[in-house]
């Protein structure tokens, strides 16, 4: 295809089961929708270029094309997709709602999930950056189910280094605390969780998250014994860390085995302070 608006022009129409031919497709309420853009500018024009490349290529892989060549059918891939094509059809306002690039990637990821019946999954570390309180999580690390924004597991990290969880269907480590300082449903977008006081949320893998589910969930001492994530006391990357195990650990819901309560009493008094 050629890089030259008069040359595309009107040349393209959109598929008959999305939409009725036109000569402005991107422009289109079905396409135009998704897109969330409502107007071609040169200060959104890299991100125009990504949002139709990316909503292409998702439509591609659904094996539904969204704009066939006029002349010969042939569907427009997004290997096509050039400055040139978002120009000519993107190049007028729409009406439809603006989205930001969070709500876009969001969105194609609800897309194809409804789509393929394949569940869109994410993983939310919520960090508790303000005054933290003993019998409370400093850290929760969430499985969330994208299409109903709902929790589907969960692991809560708190100060005395215990690791408690939770499934969405009710069964949990008993002594699973209170969920009052972050979301089970309902759960918003990621830079609407960082605009409330006292917590920092952040994205984290899948790997992540299984490695940490298996820590808190396997019986033994957590306490760890080579530490390889040294930056941060409580992160993620401890995971990989290597512990304990020792299944001797005490009977009044600590984290440790005999052995390191001890050293942990000695070491850190105001965490475990003795009734």
């Amino acid at each position: 295809m050629r890089e030259n608006s008069e040359t595309t022009e009107g040349r393209y129409f959109t598929a008959p089961y999305i939409e009725q031919s036109t000569n402005y497709p991107l422009t289109e309420f079905v396409i135009a929708a998704h897109l969330g853009v409502t107007e071609y500018t040169a200060d959104n024009a890299e991100e125009c270029l990504r949002r139709v490349r990316a909503l292409f290529e998702l439509y591609e892989e659904l094996g539904v094309p969204l704009v066939f060549f006029r002349e010969d059918q042939r569907p427009v891939e997004a290997k096509n997709v050039t400055r040139a094509f978002i120009r000519s059809h993107l190049g007028q306002r729409t009406d439809q709602t603006s989205k930001t690039a969070e709500e876009f990637d969001r969105g194609m990821k609800l897309l194809k999930a409804r789509r393929t019946g394949v569940p869109s999954i994410s993983y939310h570390r919520v960090t508790r950056t303000g005054s933290v309180r003993l019998a409370e999580p400093c850290q929760i690390v969430q499985e969330i189910d994208d299409l109903c924004a709902t929790e589907i597991r969960r692991v809560e990290v708190y100060p005395d280094g215990r690791m408690l969880w939770q499934y969405d269907d009710g069964g949990f480590e008993p002594g699973t605390a209170t969920k009052e300082w972050t979301h089970a449903t309902g759960i918003p977008l990621l830079s609407v969780r960082n605009s409330a006081a006292f917590q920092r949320v952040d994205e984290v893998s899948a790997e992540a998250f299984e490695k940490l589910w298996l820590t808190a969930t396997t019986k033994g001492c957590k306490w760890v014994v080579e530490l390889k994530a040294p930056r941060e006391w409580i992160t993620i990357g401890q995971t990989d860390s290597v512990l304990c195990g020792d299944q001797g650990t005490t009977d009044d819901g600590s984290a440790f085995c005999v052995e390191h309560r001890e050293m942990a009493n000695r070491m850190f008094p105001a965490l475990f302070q003795t009734a």
